[in-house]
């Protein structure tokens, strides 16, 4: 078995972190080990209806059906496909800021959790 100190293990991964980024621009950093793709904040949670599992959203950004948003607070971190949405009780296709939406999600939500679109 061979040892290796703290110092050649860094150097290693830094090495290694480098081709990874390389190879795969779409991701803008490599973290502690954890990748991470970019992200634009699109809204904020203005309330989770916890029987039917849907948030509502505030949108600052423009938000499209198949769209993968991020959803992250204080106890709240998930992703996830958007697969419907809706607007005033009504199935939308795509929603503009200033529109509070209605969607599906795996996860519970907080308000004023921050929701991010995944972008490539």
């Amino acid at each position: 078995m061979t040892t290796m100190s703290a110092r050649s293990y860094q150097q290693a991964m830094t090495s290694f972190s480098r081709r990874v980024i390389h190879l795969c621009p779409q991701w803008q950093q490599l973290e502690e080990g954890v990748v991470t793709v970019p992200e634009q904040e699109i809204g904020k949670i203005s309330h989770y209806f916890n029987k039917i599992g849907v948030a509502a959203i505030v949108l600052t950004g423009e938000l499209v059906v198949g769209d993968t948003i991020h959803v992250k607070g204080h106890t709240s971190d998930w992703t996830q496909n958007v697969d419907s949405m809706q607007v005033e009780h009504d199935s939308v296709e795509k929603a503009v800021p200033g529109d509070s939406v209605g969607i599906k999600v795996e996860g519970h939500a907080h308000v004023n959790d921050a929701v991010y679109k995944v972008t490539d």
